[in-house]
């Protein structure tokens, strides 16, 4: 049973990663995100009012 379940596991990894290598519409499907999170971090970095706390010019608050 255990050497089924591992065949099975390895033929469907082995059919995602061949369908990957020859289909380019299914790899831009699959990395999409990929790519759409890094143009959102860079939006968010390219703002110019995006500072990190030690950039900042105010002192910090007493307390």
């Amino acid at each position: 049973m255990f050497a089924f379940i591992v065949i099975a596991l390895l033929v469907c990894v082995l059919a995602v990663v061949l369908v990957w290598c020859l289909s380019p519409a299914y790899r831009k499907r699959v990395e999409e995100p990929k790519y759409r999170f890094l143009e959102m971090q860079r939006e968010f970095f390219d703002q110019p009012h995006t500072r990190l706390p030690e950039q900042s010019t105010k002192p910090p608050a007493e307390k």
